[in-house]
């Protein structure tokens, strides 16, 4: 019997194939090959309808809903809060934070916003304006509850690919590697800049992972 995720995987090269590819996205470029993150068929299903439905966010919701719930579900302090309310009333898609031990406190480790696949990512600078207005909104309440932070990590999430920034107190701008910039104690997470995609480049969500884990924030 045919397997079903592999069914899905090879309508998603035949939908890759035939769609248009932009300077900014090079689609037909992309072959997808399953991996660690959609390796199932609900997984895959969704993959394809964010590649569908490239002008709707929606669907790009339920796929990083679904990856990002897996890996912080709450083991060692981790929780990720859904469009958290800041001050202003601003809410970014996700916020992720670490309890700690005792539970006195947490800290926030990330700010994530979510954007359909067809927005200009390397030229959108609305909405890196609002990501990094999330990331410096974090840093204002953590030093409002007594607990301030030297940095906070701002993710934009377009469509089926991922970028990491980072947001220092004090500068409130989105650093990454294309700018000079390395990630706070790790060497293993090549941000050059440019989006990666969840299917393509899952070893490098897998660093990302790993550097949230493993870098203080204060």
């Amino acid at each position: 019997m045919t397997d079903p995720v592999l069914l899905i995987i090879t309508s998603l090269k035949h939908i890759l194939s035939i769609l248009p590819s932009s300077s900014s996205f090079p689609l037909s470029a992309m072959s997808i090959q399953g991996g660690r993150y959609i390796n199932n068929i609900g997984l895959a299903h969704q993959y394809r309808s964010v590649l569908q439905h490239r002008a709707s966010e929606d669907p790009v919701i339920g796929l990083w809903n679904t990856i990002l719930i897996r890996e912080w579900d709450g083991t060692d302090g981790f929780i990720l809060i859904p469009q958290q309310q800041q001050q202003g009333n601003y809410r970014p898609d996700w916020m992720l934070i670490k309890w700690a031990t005792d539970g006195s406190y947490f800290i926030i480790k990330a700010v994530l916003e979510a954007k359909p696949m067809d927005q200009e990512p390397q030229q959108d600078n609305i909405s890196d304006e609002q990501l990094r207005g999330y990331a410096v909104n974090a840093l204002v309440s953590a030093r409002a509850n007594g607990r301030p932070q030297t940095h906070v990590f701002a993710i934009k999430l377009v469509g089926t690919r991922f970028l990491m920034y980072d947001v220092r107190a004090g500068e409130e701008r989105l650093l990454a590697q294309d700018r000079g910039f390395n990630f706070p104690g790790d060497a293993n997470f090549q941000d050059n800049g440019d989006f990666q995609d969840v299917a393509l480049d899952d070893g490098q969500l897998t660093e990302l992972y790993r550097t949230i884990r493993r870098t203080k924030m204060t």
